[in-house]
């Protein structure tokens, strides 16, 4: 299975759009995934094993989604809490809804999409992989943002006309945010099924450091692009593009990319089992270690192309960190 690479992204500072981001969280993508393919392989009988076997892989995926969108609500409330943008700690019902959402849409969605996705294409080739990853972009994305509306909207009593429009100021926005929450794409050195071909040659031992440097960049880049596509159409900018914001942008993204590369690397050779407790360390490993470490060197990188000294970019780090993290 690729391993893939987190992207750092800029986040809008709209609270309301920030909320409905991160509960859409890439870690209960990444736990459908892992899952899917552990059953898939024989996983090993015990405990946690059990949870992941054919029986109750469907309830594994779905509550832990559930669980995942409840924290994440919790987190992001705590967050708006301490910023004093809300007067109460805990909407319990608003962290309720979210619950129910992705009980009743978003895990089982996602578990019987990615189930189907395994079985159709188990192959591990580049090309299958890269059409694997189109695929989830251009189709359960949308689903999913527009399910997660439609249900929010439900249980908040809005009715047809009120979901359509909501979902229309925030989709663009909530796309591109998910969308730049992307992994590497690239395998690592001992992956099988590379294959012989000009595009997979990128793939290659060889290359693969450049190749993750280089799309590490690029994905920065383009994202930055249309985030600020996004905010010149809804005339939070008055320049259309700011070239020396996507010039940093790309040089961070560069900066990151051997980070990435080296870091997923070393994952896939000291970890190469695939058991339910080696998936679930290298998802713990991930979002603990991995994305402070990715977020703290952006804010920096960024920072210093931007001639900011030490204490502004701690400052500046200090207060985007949580909803950075919550999202990524």
């Amino acid at each position: 299975m690729s391993q893939f690479t987190r992207k750092i992204i800029q986040i809008r500072k709209n609270i309301k759009a920030a909320v409905l981001i991160s509960i859409i969280n890439p870690l209960s993508r990444h736990l459908n995934k892992s899952s899917i393919v552990l059953h898939l392989n024989n996983v090993p009988k015990g405990p946690i094993g059990t949870l992941f076997s054919k029986k109750y892989l469907a309830a594994t995926n779905i509550v832990s989604t559930a669980i995942l969108m409840l924290m994440g609500d919790i987190g992001r409330q705590e967050m708006e809490y301490q910023q004093k943008l809300i007067e109460k700690r805990y909407d319990w019902a608003r962290a309720a809804r979210m619950f129910t959402v992705a009980l009743v849409l978003v895990g089982p969605i996602g578990h019987y999409y990615y189930s189907w996705l395994a079985r159709t294409w188990p192959q591990r080739s580049v090309q299958i992989v890269m059409f694997k990853i189109i695929f989830d972009q251009f189709v359960i994305s949308p689903v999913n943002i527009t399910a997660f509306f439609f249900g929010m909207s439900a249980l908040e009593m809005k009715n047809f006309f009120e979901a359509v429009q909501e979902l229309r100021e925030k989709f663009i926005t909530i796309y591109t945010v998910s969308t730049l929450i992307s992994r590497n794409i690239s395998k690592s050195p001992k992956s099988p099924n590379i294959g012989r071909s000009p595009f997979t040659v990128i793939f290659s031992k060889k290359y693969l450091l450049t190749t993750n440097i280089l799309s590490s960049g690029i994905l920065m880049f383009v994202g930055d692009l249309a985030q600020q596509e996004i905010e010149y159409r809804q005339q939070i900018l008055e320049k259309r593009y700011d070239y020396g914001r996507l010039t940093r942008m790309f040089l961070v993204g560069i900066a990151l990319g051997p980070i990435h590369h080296y870091y997923y690397v070393w994952l896939a050779k000291k970890w190469p089992q695939r058991t339910s407790k080696i998936i679930t360390w290298k998802i713990l490993l991930d979002q603990f270690i991995m994305s402070p470490i990715c977020i703290a060197a952006f804010f920096f990188g960024m920072s210093a192309l931007e001639m900011k000294n030490f204490v502004e970019a701690s400052e500046e780090l200090k207060e985007k960190f949580i909803p950075i993290y919550t999202v990524s």
